[in-house]
């Protein structure tokens, strides 16, 4: 569980100390083409209102500016845009055609934790992308492109040429549409290991090894790669006591 980077309105579910339960995350680095492949299963292809939560804690923009966060090549992503006024999108395709929720200039800071929920609202038939609850509305759209050929990767594409660099964690995929309640929810109480009709939880516990266990039932464990130079595991419970002072 990251620890929010803002005085509480109400008592969390968890005191801040108790971070330290949950205390490993992944780091990245972009000059070594380091992601985790979770695999192009069905269960990953979805067409239908979806969000994919995770927390992040960016060092810069990442690899030419767009670090990848989590992506699904040619159906969804979230990346970071240094190359832009706003820090950080979720991206949707729609017909080939891409719709994009972009984040505040300002919202997403450096070396610091951030609670990102991106996805597809039905409801509202929008893009949306959260930063700390913060909602962000992006355009109209009516459907979402499946991409069955393609992976599920985190902390850069498939295809390894827009690297992250920092950690990331708690990464989980939800086939349903992303609310304020739920996203506000979900801040505060971290992911637990079966989270209701998820397709993929990560939550980035083991410490140490080549994969990253899928605690959603479905299997789609996350391959650290490349095997020679993978990303590595981190004790993060330090980077959550000063995230919580604004440090």
């Amino acid at each position: 569980m990251r620890i929010p980077q803002r005085f509480y309105d109400h008592l969390p579910r968890r005191l801040p100390k108790e971070g330290r339960l949950s205390n490993h995350a992944i780091v990245f680095d972009s000059t070594l083409n380091n992601r985790v492949d979770c695999g192009f299963a069905a269960s990953l292809n979805v067409t239908v209102p979806f969000f994919v939560e995770t927390w992040i804690y960016p060092f810069d923009s990442g690899e030419g500016g767009f670090g990848r966060i989590v992506d699904k090549r040619t159906s969804f992503s979230c990346y970071m845009n240094g190359a832009g006024v706003e820090d950080l999108k979720f991206r949707i395709w729609e017909l080939a055609a891409t719709k994009d929720a972009p984040s505040a200039g300002g919202a997403v800071s450096y070396n610091r934790w951030h609670h990102i929920v991106g996805g597809w609202d039905n409801v509202i038939g929008r893009v949306v992308v959260y930063v700390d609850t913060v909602r962000f509305l992006g355009p109209l759209m009516a459907a979402i492109d499946g991409a069955p050929a393609t992976g599920f990767t985190i902390g850069n594409y498939d295809i390894a040429s827009r690297g992250f660099n920092g950690f990331i964690d708690e990464v989980r995929l939800v086939p349903v549409a992303p609310t304020q309640a739920l996203v506000n929810e979900s801040y505060y109480r971290g992911i637990a290991k079966r989270e209701l009709d998820a397709r993929l939880v990560v939550r980035m516990e083991q410490g140490a090894g080549l994969t990253a266990h899928d605690e959603s039932g479905y299997g789609n464990n996350g391959a650290l790669l490349p095997v020679a130079t993978p990303p590595a595991w981190v004790d993060v419970t330090k980077y959550e006591l000063l995230s919580e002072t604004g440090v």
